[in-house]
């Protein structure tokens, strides 16, 4: 078994020399053997260890299984983090499963020691038959490939020595090393949905059909992973004919070249896109994929779906956006009364206004906008400010026309139509702009053979 075990280590890279490797240790004959099979190694690999136990207090003898675990740490002169939780306290809080809290609880407390002891690696016992329990609870919830690949064997920090060791191998390997743990009797119990697959489905059909349930699920998720991971990569160059743009908020896609992809790959493709603006896909299952392809084929502009993890997709016009759902860049309304000849900075959008009767030189501003205008037809005082309910704006052989009609024409995004800024006067609308391209003008103001004076406006930034 310890030749197994280093032969996974060495095939997928799971330490370095000098690693300090936090190891999760409940005192079952699992963690006992990882326990075991680092100390065994860790003078060729120079390794320094730290056990953690975590107390789930959910049975009689948790408090001597902590004990148990400090004795056998001191023994192997390992030092030990232990910590104490209340699981169906944390179940309730968390709203979920006593399993799922007391799991969330333990990587909390194998990433808070990393944190503590500066350490590399997060060693964890999952074994073969830990491998097959995980497939077939996958599979009768519905799954795609990467459901049944089941447990990664390295996932970041986190590395798992005995993934190829069947637990036959691991309480053999324990009796002949004399290797002392605890047996944790709810095991044996039928009273959670991965002891019943342990103690009844598994036995069950290796008896019915003569075979070994566990081996052949390990084969059949080694091919799984290795296809999984072949056709991510395929996923990721399919991602690029779709990009249309991209930043650490939201993704932008195009519906059409999406709708190309092979109905294989969509979903897919979105998976990806995902994991480029939220690292963590958690909670994101089949139903959420299937119902942004559905937005997708609709492609009705303006619907929408909310997603876990705080995600957003959203139809605007012939793209797909997969955003944050936390907008930073929208701002609260604002109005600033604008001096002729003074400028005025604009907090709100970090930019200053200065309309002027003279032309001035611009090379010293950045991200300028500018914009003339026939002075004589201004009334009164000039403002800029956010969009209001029913704003117009002047447009020749039309008449008045609202400001929502327009920016629909032009599929304007609806996000992005509370950011547009108004320069207006006491009358109405001068112009409305939201980049230093884009405008929307008041023909009344437009410069003619008629105009005797000028007024110029500049949008600029400084830094």
């Amino acid at each position: 078994m310890l030749k197994t075990a280093m032969k996974t280590i060495e095939k997928y890279k799971m330490i370095n020399d000098g690693d300090h490797i936090v190891v999760g240790f409940s005192g079952g004959v699992d963690s006992a053997v990882l326990l075991f099979t680092l100390k065994s190694i860790s003078t060729m690999y120079h390794l320094t260890l730290t056990a953690v136990h975590v107390n789930h207090g959910l049975r009689d003898d948790a408090t001597s299984d902590m004990a148990f675990c400090k004795s056998v740490c001191e023994s192997m002169d390992i030092p030990i983090e232990i910590y104490v939780k209340d699981i169906r306290a944390e179940a309730k809080k968390r709203s979920v499963t006593v399993e799922e809290a007391g799991r969330l609880c333990r990587y909390e407390a194998f990433y808070e020691t990393v944190k503590k002891v500066n350490g590399q690696k997060i060693a964890v016992a999952h074994n073969m038959n830990d491998q097959a329990e995980t497939f077939l609870l996958n599979l009768t919830r519905g799954t795609g490939l990467k459901g049944l690949c089941g447990i990664p064997f390295v996932r970041n920090e986190i590395v798992r020595p005995l993934m190829e060791c069947s637990r036959d191998m691991i309480e053999y390997f324990a009796k002949e090393n004399n290797i002392n743990f605890k047996t944790d009797y709810t095991n044996a119990l039928n009273i959670y949905t991965r002891n019943k697959i342990r103690n009844k489905i598994i036995p069950f059909i290796n008896e019915e059909l003569k075979t070994d349930l566990i081996n052949s699920i390990a084969k059949t998720t080694n091919i799984l992973h290795e296809e999984e991971q072949y056709l991510n990569a395929m996923a990721e160059e399919n991602l690029k004919q779709c990009l249309v743009k991209s930043d650490h908020e939201k993704i932008i896609l195009s519906v059409e070249k999406i709708n190309g992809q092979h109905s294989a790959m969509r979903g897919r493709v979105l998976r990806v896109a995902l994991s480029k603006i939220n690292a963590s896909l958690k909670d994101i299952n089949f139903e959420h994929i299937e119902s942004i392809l559905q937005l997708v084929s609709k492609s009705k502009t303006g619907k929408k779906i909310c997603l876990p993890q705080n995600l957003m997709a959203e139809i605007e016009y012939t793209n797909l956006i997969l955003k944050k759902q936390i907008d930073i860049l929208q701002h609260d309304e604002f109005c600033y009364e604008v001096e002729l000849n003074s400028s005025v900075f604009i907090k709100e959008i970090d930019k200053y206004f200065l309309i002027s009767r003279e032309k001035i030189i611009t090379t010293n501003f950045k991200n300028v906008y500018t914009k003339t205008i026939d002075y004589d037809k201004i009334v009164g005082i000039f403002q800029i400010r956010t969009r209001r309910k029913g704003d117009k704006v002047y447009i020749e052989k039309v008449g008045y026309k609202k400001i929502k009609k327009i920016l629909i024409d032009r599929k304007i995004p609806r996000n992005l139509r509370e950011k547009i800024l108004f320069l207006s006067d006491d009358n109405e609308i001068i112009a409305a702009f939201f980049n230093e391209k884009d405008e929307i003008s008041s023909d009344k103001y437009k410069i003619s053979k008629d105009t005797k004076n000028y007024l110029y406006i500049y949008c600029y930034s400084i830094n």
